[in-house]
């Protein structure tokens, strides 16, 4: 009786999860193209005191590291749009078969089946 009361998730729809993947895509462009105006302010010439240069050391490393991270998401969502458009978004990239519609719907970016993710 208890699974009769929960409320199922929607099954994810091949124009929901492209709709979802571009709000994404949006939103990750948005936040990489602010990493890079804070890297620009930063490309100022460095300050003199030691204890300066140190913290915009580090804050440079962040930026980079939030950078690089910010490009592998965008680079697996435009490979799910592409796959999507293709006709071949719903099969795994390495054995073939159906990504399950569980794995779509908590990251509609996967490319491959639980099996070989």
């Amino acid at each position: 009786m208890a699974s009769e009361t929960m409320l199922k998730a929607p099954r994810p729809t091949q124009p929901m999860r492209l709709a979802r993947l571009i709000a994404m895509k949006e939103e990750v462009q948005d936040r990489l193209s602010r990493v890079e105006a804070d890297r620009r302010r930063q490309a100022k010439p460095p300050e003199s005191d030691a204890q300066e240069r140190a913290i915009e050391f580090e804050n440079d490393e962040v930026l980079d590291r939030l950078s690089e991270s910010l490009n592998v998401q965008l680079t697996d969502i435009l490979t799910a749009i592409r796959r999507i458009e293709v006709g071949i978004g719903n099969r795994c990239a390495v054995c073939g078969r159906r990504i399950d519609e569980r794995r779509i719907l908590v990251l509609p970016q996967a490319t491959r089946c639980r099996r070989c993710a």
